[in-house]
């Protein structure tokens, strides 16, 4: 059993900033986030060959961390321009377009209310990763501490670069702590980019400076910046950790059939779909029957 977990959240952000200037087809819209999403999507099926797939999405009122901290992501928060209207609805466009393309292909998509892609990602590694190899795909740095028990992260890159593929070892060196520490030199150190905030003074080396005096206990810490800021510290914690459950189960992961053009009930409407928005450098490959399969195996 070989599960591919996408954060496609993260997949179609990143393609929508890299098709930023894409034109319009003849449909009206702005295909170019579509097709960085089904290229980056099926080159790695492609490459990884698994047997389930799933593509995770933010939930409606993805709010559980806005309720441990309502100032998470506050600094992503800003006065809406004209611009920004258009970016919103390019935005809108495309998650649409790639969740359709999901569904008419026939790739399971999971979100759940309050919840984001992150926390879906990190319950399946929970159900999941005792007994298969699972693979994670996502820029997302976070997910580098569910990187046990075989565990690989792909972290997205250009479609010409070659496979970024992180293993435990090497998130262990590049964070240089053993994977279960990384929930804590999170907390300790903070994250920019959420806008969790760290202790003044504290950064990655120290952090892990501080667990190592102590195991790796975080609550043993014995220094007055963390003691004087426990409550800081804890609430980090819960923000950052994705190694502790915070869901119910998720449903069972069925096996993964990829969509061709006959013995599938979808294919029809499939093929429709990327006829109507002119992909047809995808659907060339679905003829030739080598979007989901690399024909040279």
């Amino acid at each position: 059993m070989r599960l591919l977990l996408v954060d496609g959240n993260n997949l179609l952000m990143r393609a929508l900033m890299a098709t930023e200037k894409s034109d319009m087809s003849s449909y009206g819209t702005s295909t170019g986030p579509l097709l960085v999403f089904i290229n980056t999507l099926t080159r790695h099926i492609r490459e990884e060959s698994p047997t389930h797939v799933a593509v995770a999405w933010d939930g409606p009122g993805a709010r559980r961390r806005l309720l441990i901290d309502p100032e998470y992501k506050a600094n992503r928060v800003s006065m809406p321009t004209d611009s920004d209207q258009k970016l919103q609805t390019r935005k809108s466009d495309a998650f649409d377009m790639a969740q359709t393309f999901c569904a008419v292909a026939g790739i399971m998509q999971v979100r759940r209310q309050g919840y984001e892609a992150d926390d879906i990602i990190a319950q399946y590694w929970n159900q999941y990763s005792s007994g298969a190899d699972v693979v994670i795909l996502s820029s997302d740095k976070d997910y580098m501490q569910l990187l046990t028990d075989g565990t690989i992260q792909i972290r997205l890159s250009s479609s010409s670069a070659p496979t970024d593929r992180w293993d435990e070892q090497r998130a262990k060196d590049y964070f240089g702590c053993p994977i279960e520490w990384i929930p804590s030199v999170m907390a300790l150190m903070g994250d920019a980019g959420d806008n969790v905030i760290g202790l003044k003074g504290i950064g990655p080396k120290t952090a892990v400076k501080l667990l190592k005096n102590v195991n790796g206990v975080l609550n043993h810490i014995d220094d007055k910046r963390v003691k004087d800021q426990w409550g800081r510290v804890a609430t980090n914690l819960k923000l950052v950790d994705l190694r502790t459950p915070t869901m119910q189960a998720l449903p069972d992961l069925p096996s993964f059939k990829p969509t061709k053009l006959v013995g599938y009930a979808l294919s029809e409407e499939f093929v429709q779909f990327l006829s109507i928005f002119e992909l047809n450098l995808i659907l060339k490959r679905v003829y030739a029957n080598n979007l989901w399969e690399d024909s040279v195996r």
